[in-house]
């Protein structure tokens, strides 16, 4: 869990830079190039670092982002498995109790006292085995 927060931390650090770099890329083309500042090798110069400014920023965030979101991924599909393991843990009751709930309560007979079928069979079973010793 701890590694998970790094790596967020890491990834948002990437982004912000990447978001940084795309920044001085259009402040080099609006101040140097578009507002004629720059002339001769020196507008050459304006324009590779815009290109080249704007494609590493977008680059970086764009793989930091996708990096994130597989990690948001990662934890939900963990935190899922954790929770089927606490379900199935607590859940743990034979699949025929589980039956025999189930038409009680489409019955309507979910009353403990009322027996029903289960305790019927159950105490049927008792009596065989008190009879057998």
């Amino acid at each position: 869990m701890d590694m998970g927060r790094n790596s967020k931390f890491k990834d948002g650090i990437r982004i912000a830079a990447g978001v940084y770099l795309i920044y001085l890329g259009v402040e080099i083309f609006r101040d140097g190039v578009l507002g004629k500042q720059m002339q001769g090798g020196m507008m050459a110069v304006g324009w590779i670092c815009f290109i080249g400014f704007i494609a590493i920023g977008a680059g970086v965030a764009i793989y930091s982002l996708k990096d994130l979101f597989k990690l948001s991924a990662e934890e939900r599909q963990a935190e899922e498995a954790e929770n089927e393991d606490a379900a199935q843990e607590e859940g743990s009751q034979p699949a025929e109790e589980n039956q025999i709930e189930d038409k009680a309560e489409e019955t309507g007979n979910t009353d403990e006292t009322s027996g029903g079928a289960a305790d019927e069979k159950a105490a049927e079973a008792e009596e065989k085995a008190e009879e057998e010793e």
